[in-house]
């Protein structure tokens, strides 16, 4: 990945406190997220990154309303409930 790219991306990181990768299996996005964890950190040592970086992986089914929101709408029997 060009720096330039990466700067781009730690740029809108910066501004928008968050980054959602999505795209199909295979893709790289786990790999760029590790590598932009590196570069906000400014090292790749071991012991350093093992206290400050995690990935978690979410469930395909989780859908983005899910995770970013916390709830998503169900109707049941003409009643609004949430989903926890």
């Amino acid at each position: 990945m060009p720096a330039e790219t990466l700067a781009q991306i730690l740029a809108r990181w910066k501004a928008k406190k968050n980054l959602i990768l999505q795209g199909p299996p295979g893709t790289g996005k786990s790999f760029l997220a590790k590598r932009l964890g590196y570069a906000l950190i400014g090292s790749k040592d071991r012991e350093t990154t093992s206290s400050r970086l995690r990935v978690v992986q979410f469930h395909p089914s989780l859908a983005y309303e899910d995770f970013v929101r916390g709830w998503r709408p169900s109707f049941c029997n003409q009643d609004l409930r949430t989903i926890a």
